[in-house]
């Protein structure tokens, strides 16, 4: 059994029709009615019961219903944890030459609080060799500068 068998199952049992099930989830109501099929082979019990025109929950069904809501809201915990977890936060030292800091600087940083608004931006301008060397110290968590690191103990990107 998967989660997008419990998902389709839960929504077809929740909103009473195949279509419109399929309709809130994105796919067709043919590859709902599949996925429906499918954990029901997988449970080895019919969830609905298709005599008449519209399927109807079975006994079965209407059991596994409340497990269903409780694995969907399992699941979006888990999503939001993972989430969570990346979002940054904390303190970040940055080195910027004055030119950076005058120009592209500014923008990044407000792009940078819109995506990661616990992250706190500490900029400290000065010479390409003086940040280096902060780095070096931990002094500073990075540098921009417009040259490459002379020092081979610092990792460095050309962007």
């Amino acid at each position: 059994m998967t989660l997008k068998q419990i998902q389709a199952f839960y929504w077809a049992a929740t909103l009473g029709n195949f279509a419109i099930a399929a309709e809130r989830l994105h796919i067709s109501q043919s590859t709902l009615s599949k996925r429906v099929f499918e954990l029901e082979a997988a449970l080895g019990v019919q969830l609905f019961d298709r005599s008449s025109k519209q399927a109807q929950l079975s006994e079965h069904g209407t059991r596994l219903l409340r497990h269903a809501a409780q694995m969907l809201d399992l699941s979006d915990l888990i999503q939001a944890d993972a989430e969570a977890a990346g979002d940054l936060a904390g303190t970040c030292r940055i080195g910027i030459t004055e030119l950076g800091s005058l120009t592209w600087l500014p923008r990044f940083i407000a792009q940078a609080r819109a995506l990661y608004p616990r992250l706190i931006f500490q900029p400290y301008v000065d010479l390409a060799r003086s940040l280096e060397r902060m780095v070096h110290r931990g002094e500073l968590d990075c540098a921009v500068a417009p040259t490459a690191a002379q020092s081979d103990m610092l990792a460095a990107q050309k962007i």
